[in-house]
């Protein structure tokens, strides 16, 4: 069994480009606005001012296995996980903390490469899935924290309305301990201002960017 992962952007790889956006589209359809933001980075540059964009398809033996999309933000010093699935023929092999791994990877090469000392990887979770992602070595960040419906999009629809997530962490490899004091808000600022493009100075905002109490 031979896994391998095709990082589909700056116009590389239509076909994997496409199957790449299928299995989004089967899995997280509900995210109109999201297929319109990969498809845009299929051929996008992967730098994007302080943003390194990564969308990963995962293939074994040449099949599609699954996918994971993540972005390194430098100035945040953060990478950021956004979707990751595994295919239902692939499941129950170990495979998501791989694709995680390959994420972190993606995140920490990013920070050297650049000359960022990075901080963590940052994803946001349901609150369901947060015991799955503890036993994958993620912690769970200690802010009360919320996405926005329709992403980056949220204007379209007037004032901003949330649902509730969690946010959690992932040490990078070779990286340093995770100080949740600097983590949490980093990986909230990263998401709400950076990402979504909400105001700082909304009060959902400023409450998930403020630093916890130690």
């Amino acid at each position: 069994m031979t896994l391998e992962f095709v990082d589909v952007t700056q116009g590389r790889s239509p076909e994997c480009a496409e199957q790449l956006l299928a299995l989004q589209e089967e899995w997280f359809g509900e995210y109109a606005w999201a297929r319109d933001e990969i498809t845009a980075n299929t051929t996008a540059s992967a730098v994007q001012g302080d943003r390194v964009v990564h969308q990963f398809l995962a293939t074994i033996d040449g099949v599609p296995a699954g996918f994971i999309v993540c972005h390194t933000n430098l100035a945040r010093r953060v990478g950021l996980g956004h979707f990751m699935a595994v295919a239902p023929a692939f499941r129950g092999q170990g495979l998501a903390m791989q694709f995680e791994q390959r994420a972190m990877q993606a995140a920490a090469e990013d920070g050297h490469e650049h000359g960022v000392a990075m901080l963590a990887y940052v994803g946001e979770m349901e609150p369901a899935m947060v015991p799955v992602f503890e036993r994958l070595g993620f912690v769970l960040l200690p802010i009360e924290y919320a996405e926005p419906f329709h992403g980056p999009r949220w204007a379209e629809f007037g004032e901003p309305q949330f649902f509730d997530r969690q946010l959690m962490a992932h040490r990078l490899p070779d990286g340093p301990e995770l100080d949740l004091s600097l983590v949490a808000p980093a990986g909230a600022a990263a998401f709400l201002i950076d990402h979504y493009l909400l105001p700082p100075d909304h009060p959902v905002v400023t409450r998930c960017v403020t630093a916890p109490t130690p």
